[in-house]
């Protein structure tokens, strides 16, 4: 009989461990929730204030070859979606950090940018990309005929996967500007 009472003993005590474990990952995981992705939707609603149909942008052959040269990576999709509105267009942008997807919207206008803002970071390290300091670089940018940004966008210690990103995704966001029909509004 005393057995079975340090057994359960034993299960009860592995039971509170698990216990206090589970519920101290949970607590300590809430702070990342408020770290959600931000929809492009919501990204063009916060820029415009209602979101205009979205519109697709079909590139040839020598079109995604060159936008997989911008991004690093061997293929590029065929089309791609953007939002227009007073002369201004939207583009939801996705490449990779160090090991995952970073995400950013871009908002060009007359061929520069006016606004950027990091939609998706799921990156352990280079979070410094988020904020309006290092974004506020972004204003501005415009691609020279060898299809290079106009100015260096400093970077962080640390950060520099990261960094490497938004610059492909930049300098992409400008390209397909580029190759996107003037607005008929």
């Amino acid at each position: 009989m005393k057995m079975e009472k340090t057994r359960a003993e034993s299960i009860w005590a592995w039971d509170m461990n698990f216990k206090r474990i589970f519920f101290g990952w949970v607590w300590l995981s809430i702070p990342l929730l408020s770290l959600a992705d931000v929809l492009p939707v919501d990204f063009i609603r916060d820029t415009w204030g209602a979101v205009p149909p979205e519109r697709r942008l079909v590139l040839g052959e020598e079109e995604q070859s060159v936008a997989a040269a911008m991004l690093g990576t061997r293929r590029f999709k065929s089309m791609v979606s953007y939002w227009q509105q007073n002369g201004q267009r939207v583009w939801s942008l996705e490449a990779r950090g160090k090991v995952k997807l970073i995400g950013a919207g871009f908002v060009v206008e007359q061929g520069r940018i006016v606004k950027s803002e990091v939609l998706a970071f799921r990156e352990t390290r280079g979070r410094q990309i988020c904020s309006d300091r290092f974004l506020k670089q972004l204003k501005g940018l415009f691609l020279k005929k060898n299809r290079k940004l106009n100015r260096k966008i400093d970077g962080y210690s640390g950060a520099t996967y990261s960094v490497n990103a938004i610059r492909k995704m930049a300098r992409l966001a400008l390209y397909l500007d580029s190759l996107a029909q003037p607005a008929k509004e």
